[in-house]
Parts: C-alpha cells; structure tokens; sequence
C-alpha cells in the first residue's frame, strides 16, 4: 500500500523535481540527481505531518536541500581531482558526467593561448567553473581571470 502510494506522490512531484533541476542548473548527470530528489520525497513523505504545514513547501524544501547538498559535495569532489592545466592523453576514454568530450578541440588551441588563457579555457569548457572558481583556485582576483578569458576568446576567434 505505501509503494502505490508514493508512486502516485513521485508523479504528483516529477514536475516540481523537473522545476528544481531547471532551477539549479542541472544539465550533466540529470539523471542521478532526479534519482536523488526521487529519494529526498521518499523520505520526506515518511516524516511528513500534514497538520504542521503545506506538504508542498516541505517536499519542494527537502528536494531542493538533497540537490544542493549533491552539488556541493560534487563540486568539492571535482575540485580536488584534477588540475586544470592538466589534459589526460587519451581523450576518447576520458569522461565525466556521463559525457565524452573532445580535447582534441582543447588542445588544437593550446599553441594559441598563454598558459593562463588555456587554463581558463580547460576549467571551463571540461569542468563547468565560474570565474569565482577559477579564481579561488589559482589564487588569482576575479578580475585578472576575466583577463584570461577576454584574451582566450580573443585568441580563438582568429
């Protein structure tokens, strides 16, 4: 009896979890995280007490918290396991997400680009980092990486 039951809520939810994942940005590894938010409604419904408040609220709050928190963990693990001025050799194995990349774009403007440049380049295209990011972890100002990045753009676009 529970199962038909939160199958018929997962149904009710799936478009406010669609919602949530258009709202945080979510684009690679979808799948995983609507498996998550699937998760976070599970649990919520076991604890839910409908006389405390709006259901939906508290299962859109749960979701939302469960995503952040897969984002946030996913972000730290990201950055800790790889250098961006590193490109693996062998690019039709490397992958993440779920995705094959092509380096071999990434490396025909390695010769175009200062090193900074191509730094920026890589931790953007392959890894998705904001400026803030990538400064943080070059320990460089917000201001000199959109530097590298006006001269990257620059340098492509001849």
């Amino acid at each position: 009896m529970i199962r038909q039951e939160f199958e018929e809520t997962a149904i009710q939810y799936t478009p406010m979890i669609f919602h949530l994942l258009k709202k945080l940005n979510i684009t690679s590894g979808k799948e995983e995280f609507f498996q998550s938010a699937l998760l976070a409604l599970w649990e919520a419904s076991l604890k839910a007490d409908p006389e405390k408040g709006s259901l939906d609220s508290y299962y859109y709050h749960c979701m939302k918290g469960t995503l952040l928190n897969e984002l946030s963990s996913n972000s730290r693990w990201n950055s800790g396991n790889f250098l961006i001025g590193q490109v693996p050799e062998n690019a039709a194995e490397y992958k993440e997400n779920g995705q094959l990349f092509v380096l071999d774009q990434l490396q025909r403007f390695r010769p175009l680009l200062t090193e900074k440049q191509y730094k920026w380049l890589a931790a953007y295209t392959l890894y998705g980092l904001t400026v803030k990011d990538i400064a943080a972890m070059e320990g460089a100002t917000e201001a000199a990486v959109k530097s590298w990045r006006k001269g990257a753009l620059k340098a492509i676009r001849k």
